[in-house]
């Protein structure tokens, strides 16, 4: 997709100027001016560097703007093959969460009435605007009117997704805004713009497994979804991260824009409250169902993350960092302007938290959370796990267990499972088998531990046992919304506290058939534990790898993937766009397995074991890479790529 809109960007101007001829010396600046800002937003969406790309188109529409302001259509036919570009280039730039100015492209003027010639003809429009460009899906060919995100395909998605992915996050996957539509959920994105058939989220809709409850997408609007994705997945709202309600609740797509929100503080250290650990809390109990997690927000007020917080409502900004008294989010839950707060017959909150998000907002507001786009959940569910100990840990994630049976069977379990030091092993199975599998749990541990450092690991890791596929597809259904791929027999899951490994077990099964599913599962889980940065590609391509090397060498399994692993890292663009989750998922896990294989090298492990060691400190993974490899992940896998390119 990049180097199609690079394609996009360095082709608007390598034309045959054929009215070069007729333009004023200052003309040919100004078009020449316009064509140097588009050539280099494309370079520096090349190198990722989207907040500059996105200034420089910024300029360059601005310059076309004042191009206008000159009537002849000499200079308009010089500068027109920018519009088409111009225009898609910056609905790709929505994707990656950069705004540029809303740009309409202009109407041709008349030309200055002349004394005419004997067989007047008008110089024809260069037609290099409209032409196809050179793709096999074509998604950005011009001439065909864009589907409207806002107008056209919000609606649809509120009204058949809202229950479980708007006003909440099933599967870890939340569709309250088109920025979290676009991230997609931990597995990887579900939209691929331009390629309907990678698109998950299309996927999903045609076999039946979405949405939920019996509802159905109509023929009509999958096709609109179908469409819109073909055309390049176009956002044409205000903003990525307003909310999808927004767009059906009889709002303007495109209201005035906001004041940019401040830049974020972070937290130094020195201060007297956390934000994560005592200010998200206390926003998730009272605000929660308004302003988080809500179908339709009041005011157009969304605190779902601290980005949100920061960015306020339709009254603007509700934290005026360090004056507390004039922060329009303390004067509400005092009661000093307006309704107070929080409404819906809920009681005020004390004064004691009063003073506690008062004393917060006078300290500038600091975040001490991994980053302000985090859900304000998973944030203050972290900041917990901080101080929590081992046994409350498990204690929680046994808690999390019973309810995902519950919601599996619809019955509460008669038993929490058995226990081991390190497991929890759970489903509707007995307790002979149950024993057996934290027996088999124990055996693939052994094998794991060598190639993942295990001692910060803390709390038990659930173990859910299915005795049949088809409890082991409900499960993943019913808990984590999703299907899994038919040759699946076990599967991982983390979420910055609950940690658990879903198998198929049958009676029939021997132990070392259901120690070999454990392996790579276990060894993925134990991976992402080791930090909250830990990507999902990474824990995979661990578990994968360490499998292949130990219980797994000789199965046709780890025969597929070392099979179809090279052709998978061929066919990527680059390691920008493979880390930055822009994949489809089963591309994504064979690339993540030659990666990690190749780590797991000899002459690659040091650099691998420097890598664990560092995670559970590092302020990101890539700080880590970087200090464990000497070149950035996304570096490591171009290179790979490279590698693997030379190597046939």
């Amino acid at each position: 997709m990049r180097s199609l809109i690079v394609l996009l960007f360095i082709t608007v101007f390598g034309l045959d100027f054929a009215t070069a001829a007729d333009l004023t010396t200052a003309q040919r600046k100004v078009a020449k001016q316009i064509a140097d800002l588009v050539v280099s937003a494309g370079s520096q969406y090349q190198a990722g560097d989207f907040d500059a790309a996105g200034k420089n188109l910024d300029s360059a529409i601005g310059a076309i703007d004042e191009a206008m302001k000159d009537s002849r259509p000499e200079l308009f036919d010089a500068i027109a093959p920018a519009f088409t570009r111009i225009t898609k280039a910056t609905a790709l730039l929505e994707l990656e969460g950069v705004l540029v100015r809303p740009f309409t492209a202009p109407t041709r003027p008349e030309a200055v009435a002349k004394k005419p010639a004997a067989k007047p003809a008008p110089r024809p429009v260069k037609p290099a605007a409209t032409a196809p460009l050179p793709s096999p899906a074509n998604p950005f060919a011009a001439g065909v009117e864009p589907i409207s995100f806002a107008k056209t395909v919000a609606p649809i998605l509120v009204g058949h997704c809202g229950r479980c992915h708007i006003t909440g996050s099933k599967g870890d996957f939340s569709m309250a805004t088109f920025a979290s539509l676009a991230k997609g959920p931990p597995e990887g994105r579900v939209i691929f713009p331009g390629d309907v058939a990678a698109s998950r989220l299309i996927e999903t809709i045609e076999n039946g497994d979405m949405p939920r409850g019996g509802d159905k997408v109509p023929p009509a609007s999958l096709k609109i979804l179908k469409d819109w994705i073909a055309g390049g997945a176009r956002y044409d709202g205000p903003s990525p991260d307003v909310p999808l309600t927004a767009f059906t609740a009889g709002e303007a797509t495109t209201p005035a824009p906001r004041m940019a929100a401040p830049p974020v503080k972070r937290a130094t250290g020195n201060e007297t409250v956390s934000f994560s650990k005592d200010i998200a809390p206390l926003l998730l109990k009272n605000c929660n169902g308004c302003h988080i997690d809500a179908m339709q927000d009041r005011g157009g007020l969304r605190m779902d993350t601290f980005a949100l917080i920061l960015r306020g409502g339709d009254s603007g900004a509700i934290v005026n960092a360090s004056k507390s008294a004039m922060s329009l989010l303390v004067r509400k839950l005092k009661g000093e302007e307006g309704d107070r707060m929080p409404a819906g017959g809920r009681p005020p909150l004390s004064s004691e938290s009063i003073t506690l998000i008062s004393r917060w907002i006078d300290e500038g507001a600091p975040l001490d959370g991994d980053n302000e786009n985090q859900p304000l959940s998973v944030m203050a569910s972290l900041a917990w796990m901080k101080t929590a100990s081992d046994d409350e840990i498990s204690a929680r994630r046994q808690q999390q267990a019973i309810q995902n049976l519950t919601l599996v069977s619809g019955a509460v379990p008669k038993s929490s499972g058995v226990e081991s030091e390190r497991f929890l092993i759970v489903g509707d199975i007995g307790e002979g088998t149950a024993r057996a599998v934290a027996s088999a749990a124990d055996e693939a541990w052994k094998h794991i531990t060598p190639w993942v450092k295990t001692d910060t690991l803390r709390g038990r890791i659930t173990v859910f046992v299915m005795p049949r596929r088809y409890d082991y597809s409900e499960f993943a259904k019913m808990v984590e919304q999703r299907s899994l791929p038919s040759d699946w027999q076990s599967h991982w899951r983390y979420d910055g506290i609950d940690a658990y490994v879903t198998l198929v077990a049958a009676s029939g099964d021997s132990d070392e058939t259901i120690m070999a599913r454990l392996v790579a599962p276990l060894a993925s889980v134990a991976t992402a534990m080791r930090g909250t940065s830990v990507p999902r590609w990474f824990a995979e391509g661990v578990g994968r790898a360490v499998a292949a090397k130990t219980v797994m060498r000789e199965l046709p399994a780890v025969e597929g993937w070392n099979r179809d692993a090279p052709s998978a890292i061929a066919s990527m663009r680059d390691g920008n766009q493979f880390v930055k989750n822009e994949l489809p998922p089963e591309q994504a896990d064979l690339v993540s397995y030659g990666l990690v294989s190749v780590m797991l090298s000899r002459t690659q492990r040091k650099q691998y074991d420097a890598l664990l060691r560092a995670l559970p400190t590092a302020n990101s993974f890539d700080a880590a890479f970087g200090q464990a490899f000497g070149v950035s992940a996304a570096d490591f896998v171009s290179r790979y790529k490279l590698y693997v390119a030379t190597a046939k």
